[in-house]
């Protein structure tokens, strides 16, 4: 059973190949569009469902706090590590697995998205998610990746692990 193999390792080990995983994909993935824009933006990947849509993205999800200004990109950037680097803590201390590899993909996800801003002063996105001709949003695999990690945060708080055996108290003396 897979939970029983994750629960052997040790959860900073897991949250470490998260992130590094992470940052990898988005890493591979995301530097592939970047160098062959020419080639892909307006793709259709899946008809009436994903296409290929080239975007500098200057704020955050869904474009929210656009920045235009090197002042408030620089604020928007500081503030996301600060964050980052809180998940990433939390990440590193808890001794559950699966809450450690789900916030190791959140760390990677919004690690990868960071470099572009720190990079570009923008986060490139080029994943078009629509229904149809109804339009949903336009994002990248750090997005993904960080919405998957939300995914297993909630996996670990609805469907906790079973308890551990109790551990013997090396101190006691019969």
């Amino acid at each position: 059973m897979p939970e029983r193999a994750l629960e052997k390792l040790s959860p900073r080990y897991v949250a470490i190949c998260a992130i590094a995983a992470a940052l990898i994909l988005d890493f591979a993935i995301s530097r592939a569009f970047v160098q062959g824009r020419a080639d892909m933006d307006g793709t259709t990947l899946i008809p009436g469902f994903l296409d290929v849509r080239y975007m500098w993205n200057r704020g955050i999800s869904f474009s929210l706090f656009w920045q235009s200004n090197e002042a408030g990109s620089l604020a928007l950037s500081l503030c996301i590590l600060g964050l980052t680097i809180a998940v990433l803590v939390y990440a590193l201390r808890t001794d559950r697995p699966l809450l450690s590899g789900a916030l190791g993909l959140i760390v990677g996800g919004a690690a990868g998205n960071l470099i572009d801003r720190v990079l570009y002063n923008a986060v490139f996105d080029f994943l078009f998610v629509h229904i149809g001709a109804i339009h949903l949003f336009i994002c990248n695999i750090g997005d993904i990746l960080i919405s998957c990690g939300f995914l297993g945060v909630a996996a670990d708080a609805l469907w906790p692990a079973a308890p551990r055996p109790a551990q013997e108290n090396s101190s006691h003396v019969n």
